[in-house]
């Protein structure tokens, strides 16, 4: 298990490193992407294999689609994809910002694959390029999600549940975190809060 990819995202793994990179970048430029000229995305070269459809017309192609993941960081914040809503396929923020990205293979990523999976995300606003790279996606083995990452991630899932659910899932996170503090302690509690 200490080995584990613990996905951030309901994306496809190669789109992960550059939603990050968009993340930062979105907190970064002076105004917002949705006003960007211009969005670079430099991938590896497996990174193009996917459909990468900017105006995907099902759930499982936005998944696969790092223009759309990209626009969604930008426009809605990772928590939008967490999961991936159906109504942000006809968001026009989000397509608009899609229609933007220009996806391309960097040299200096070529060999990258399968140790990493990076991508470097150019912002060009008033003539001016903003650039963050990633080579190591929040959630790889060697760039594990914080404990806050996990329960953020897991309470974005349950969002919109019913009272129980929620009640439920804070015993299920308490649980968890009593077993993180004492590997010792049996599992029982957490199994039945599972079961």
């Amino acid at each position: 298990m200490e080995h584990t990819y613990l996905k951030p995202y309901a994306s496809c793994r190669y789109a992960h490193a550059a939603t990050d990179a968009m993340l930062a970048l979105a907190n970064d430029i002076p105004i917002a992407v949705a006003n960007a000229e211009e969005i670079i995305v430099d991938v590896f070269p497996e990174a193009l294999s996917i459909t990468n459809e900017v105006a995907p017309p099902t759930r499982e192609g936005a998944q696969f689609s790092i223009p759309f993941n990209v626009a969604v960081a930008a426009s809605r914040g990772a928590a939008a994809l967490r999961p991936l809503e159906r109504s942000l396929l006809d968001d026009e923020e989000v397509l608009s910002v899609a229609k933007k990205v220009k996806l391309r293979v960097a040299a200096d990523f070529e060999q990258a694959f399968p140790e990493f999976t990076p991508s470097r995300v150019s912002i060009k606003v008033q003539d001016v390029f903003y650039t963050h790279e990633i080579r190591l996606p929040v959630g790889d083995v060697e760039n594990p999600m914080t404990w806050v990452q996990t329960e953020d991630k897991f309470w974005d899932l349950v969002r919109g549940q019913p009272a129980e659910i929620q009640r439920r899932s804070d015993r299920i996170i308490a649980a968890c975190s009593d077993i993180a503090a004492d590997f010792d302690l049996p599992a029982r509690h957490l199994i039945v809060e599972l079961g």
